[in-house]
């Protein structure tokens, strides 16, 4: 025995890497020749093989594992593995350990990553005496390694032991082995998280319930809903060891008659067709009837036991990787154990891969149509982080597939607008998954709702080239079906300012790339549009600026030859209703004022008033005096003043002129009180800067003239009147108004008047035309609003509010609450005072369910100051 561990060592020291494969070899034959010897035995052939002094067996080995040559080094991991397997890890286990989990994982050749793989689990398996050893240096390396590999083998390594070895040996470091199951269960790779599920099941298997439950409360809601998944296809093993002896109860004296096993509802995956493919559906099956008594004539007809179906496959490593992402994927088993609300509240968490995992969990929801979770991966959708954008466009996808869509016009646009921004992203897997969700969205979605939620983003979203996407998608929704005659004029206009801004000189699109390709877009998407209806498209445009009648005439010059005669002639009439019968209107509105010479009975006392057939002109005469004040201010200022107060006055009337002229007015009263800032005749030749320039830049000492401030005022104030004596014919641009009303309403360098009159304008709308719509777009408005800037929007949605049903101020909860429990820590008073009016109406509506809420995002002094403006406000429905 001495001579031959003497020639291995001398073998093992040589310079020919020959002789080293040899003595390896010969090591390996001496470790199986002692495999079936006494026990004494091989504990002295492995004293013998550690004690050949410096430089002997086991240092021989460990250096010959890390040769450059990889059959040398293959050789010596099996010679590890064999001398572990038959020898015991005990005596080998330090000097091996960690070199064979370094080679499994590290990036050498295939064939010495699976020798050192399998030299790492018999060590692993045969050290039970040095566990405190094992366990210590898997667990550090578990969760302090940098390398990805080294800590998902690790965890590999740590589950065969908890696998392996006795109870008695693992109880120690139980509560270890569960920390590094939380530590790793959020681990960046993919492989590391499968490995630390596995460490989770192997300790649940050995019978560490305690232990099992503590880190599976301390899992985020996506972990524990793959573990629940993971579960519905493990079963707990049947092979599980039983307690330790001093736990076992005593046997009675009297043994029981033996009672038939508990049959338990088993949850059976089985499969279905959906949509031309197989979708995973777990069923739970009834319990099968108990047995009967056999006699001795049936012992022999007894038919031979099935066999049974072998587990489905795991994937551990799903939807992790976007890299390797398989487009083939079923879908996720819908798991009730986990609350779609922690899953949103996980989203907003800071953390990329908590929110990524969040989305993934809720495509079992989001392809069940609910809307909390649509909102959560339509917000998702313009994630910073690319991982979770691409994981949202994938779920929305595939939602989209099974006919499932979103309940919110809201919640639809922010989807396709944010999958019209990734459809220009520089990386090809976003690119691809974003265009799946447009195309899906057109298959499920009706062109007039696509239509509808796109509308208000097509003449501002940006970048263009992004912009330019939309416009193309538009463009085949129109030519899909028509829109209906409310959304024809938004969608003139908004086409209007995205050609207007990207129009060059000479009749061509702007020199730079993008502005060409929204340019070429938004022509293409005007010439669609002006086929459904060439007579009304050009009244429409007639009634614009002058720039932009000349943008949408250049564009539409080579496509559409004839409309410069369409647009001239319908700009014809508009001037000679307005030249023609401003005389005659002035007069009979003189004449109407003027009171009665003799108050005789001239007329019957309940005889109705004429209808006045001059209303259609005087509407018509104030869109024309409108339209020419927005191309030139100065001249047509006073003409445009009395149209305003026209359309105010004629606002008490319900004629039926109102349904072809009033969006036209509203637009276009839009467009003066809204105006990012004060009109300059000198800027018009300049579209590109007053469409690009943010609020935030312009200065507080470019003042608004008082001629310009009481334009817009009145502009406002008439919106204001409309809404409150027209909604019905407001509520069709409701959804354009409110948001460029919210837009002055926040901007700090205006008059305190005109941010005024733009809330009262809300305030009304909310009031007379649609409480539900306002509230929906203040709140998002409110959402993606800065600090600062929140007092406006949180005024407009505490008053709206007050009028929209319960249970859609439920469902903003979780967008708002965050947002306006920081709000009440701002330095400003106005916005800290917004935030708390916000709070009473939620709970003037909800009651006392908002309070868990508020009590997890407020301090006690700020609930306390709740309290009184609450009871300052008034007695609620649920008092």
């Amino acid at each position: 025995m001495d001579e031959e561990v003497a020639s291995i060592v001398e073998g093992l020291e040589s310079g020919e890497w020959k002789v080293r494969v040899d003595a390896l070899k010969e090591l390996e034959r001496l470790a199986t020749s002692l495999g079936d010897a006494p026990s004494e035995q091989k504990r002295s052939a492995a004293v013998v093989l550690r004690g050949s002094g410096k430089g002997g067996i086991v240092e021989g080995v460990a250096t010959n594992a890390k040769d450059l040559r990889s059959l040398v080094a293959a050789e010596a991991c099996r010679a590890a593995c064999k001398c572990a397997e038959c020898l015991g890890g005990d005596g080998f286990c330090e000097a091996w350990l960690e070199a064979m989990v370094a080679l499994s994982s590290g990036s050498s050749p295939k064939v010495v990553c699976v020798a050192a793989g399998d030299a790492a689990r018999a060590l692993v398996r045969s050290t039970v005496d040095k566990a405190n050893f094992v366990v210590s240096r898997l667990v550090e390396s578990a969760t302090k390694a940098k390398a990805a590999p080294t800590r998902r083998a690790c965890l590999t390594y740590a589950a065969e032991a908890t696998r392996t070895w006795p109870r008695d040996a693992v109880e120690p470091f139980a509560s270890a082995l569960a920390q590094c199951v939380v530590d790793r269960a959020r681990d960046a790779d993919g492989g590391a998280r499968a490995a630390a599920r596995d460490l989770w099941f192997a300790l649940r298997d050995a019978g560490f319930q305690t232990e099992t439950l503590w880190a599976r409360e301390r899992l985020d809601a996506s972990t524990r809903k793959q573990l629940d998944r993971d579960a519905a296809t493990k079963p707990e093993s049947s092979n599980k060891r039983p307690p330790p002896a001093a736990a076992r109860p005593k046997p009675s004296k009297t043994p029981r008659p033996p009672q038939p096993p508990k049959q338990l509802p088993q949850r059976v995956p089985v499969h279905t067709s959906h949509h031309g493919r197989d979708v995973p559906v777990v069923v739970v099956s009834p319990p099968p009837p108990p047995p009967e008594e056999k006699t001795d004539d049936d012992e022999d007809d007894d038919p031979p036991p099935p066999t049974e179906a072998p587990p489905p496959d795991d994937d551990d490593d799903r939807h992790h990787d976007e890299d390797e992402e398989d487009e083939s994927e079923e879908d996720d088993y819908v798991d009730a154990t986990v609350a779609v609300s922690e899953l949103v509240k996980q989203a907003a968490s800071q953390h990329w891969d908590l929110r990524r995992d969040a989305i993934s969990s809720l495509r079992g929801a989001v392809g069940s149509s609910d809307p909390e979770a649509w909102r959560c991966v339509a917000g998702a959708v313009s994630d910073a982080h690319h991982q979770v954008a691409g994981c949202a466009l994938r779920a929305a996808a595939k939602a989209l597939a099974r006919d499932s869509r979103p309940t919110s016009e809201l919640v639809l646009g922010a989807l396709l607008v944010g999958a019209a921004r990734r459809t220009v992203d520089a990386r090809q897997q976003l690119r691809a998954a974003a265009t799946r969700v447009l195309d899906a969205s057109r298959r499920a979605i009706p062109p007039g709702s696509l239509l509808c939620a796109v509308a208000p983003s097509l003449g501002e979203l940006s970048p263009l080239k992004a912009r330019a996407a939309l416009l193309d998608f538009a463009r085949a929704l129109i030519r899909a079906r028509a829109p209906n005659p409310s959304l024809f004029g938004e969608l003139a206009f908004k086409l209007a300012l995205t050609l207007t801004a990207t129009h060059g000189d000479a009749r061509r699109p702007a020199a730079n790339e993008p502005a060409a390709c929204a340019f070429n877009a938004a022509a293409e998407c005007a010439d669609a549009l002006r086929r459904v209806d060439p007579p009304a498209f050009a009244e429409r445009v007639a009634s614009f600026a002058p720039e932009m009648r000349r943008a949408i005439r250049d564009a539409l010059v080579d496509a559409a030859p004839e409309f410069d005669d369409h647009l001239q002639a319908a700009r014809k009439m508009v001037l000679a209703t307005r030249a023609g019968d401003e005389e005659d209107l002035l007069l009979k509105q003189q004449q109407q004022q003027r009171p009665a010479a003799t108050p005789g009975p001239s007329r019957r006392r309940h005889e109705p008033a004429p209808v006045d057939e001059d209303i259609s002109d005087a509407l018509s005469g104030a869109i024309a005096d409108l339209a020419a004040e927005a191309g030139d201010p100065e001249g047509a200022a006073e003409r445009a003043s009395r149209a305003r107060q026209t359309v105010a006055k004629l606002a008490a009337k319900r004629h039926q002129a109102w349904g072809r002229y009033f969006d036209q007015l509203a637009m276009l009263l839009l467009e003066k009180g809204c105006a990012r800032r004060h009109q300059d005749p000198r800027r018009h030749h300049d579209p590109l800067a007053s469409f690009f320039e943010d609020e935030d830049d312009v200065q507080e000492s470019q003042t608004i003239s008082l001629s310009e401030l009481a334009s817009r005022l009145e502009s406002i104030a008439t919106l204001r009147v409309l809404a409150r004596r027209l909604p019905d014919r407001f509520a069709v641009v409701l959804d354009s108004a409110v948001p460029r009303l919210l837009a002055v309403a926040k901007t700090r360098h205006l008059p305190y008047e005109l941010t005024r009159a733009a809330e009262r304008a809300l305030v009304a709308a909310a009031h007379k035309v649609d409480a539900k719509v306002v509230f929906a777009l203040a709140t998002a408005d409110l959402a993606a609003s800065r600090a600062d800037d929140v007092a406006p929007p949180a005024r407009v949605v505490a008053e709206a509010a007050k009028a929209t049903p319960a249970a859609d101020v439920a469902d903003s909860l979780p967008t708002l609450l965050p947002k306006l429990a920081a709000a009440t820590d701002a330095p400003d008073a106005a916005v800290r005072k917004a935030a708390v009016d916000v709070f009473v109406e939620f709970y003037h509506v909800l009651g006392d369910t908002i309070l868990p809420r508020l009590k997890a995002l407020l301090s006690d002094a700020k609930l306390k100051l709740l309290a009184m403006y609450v009871n300052k406000r008034g007695p609620t429905s649920f008092s």
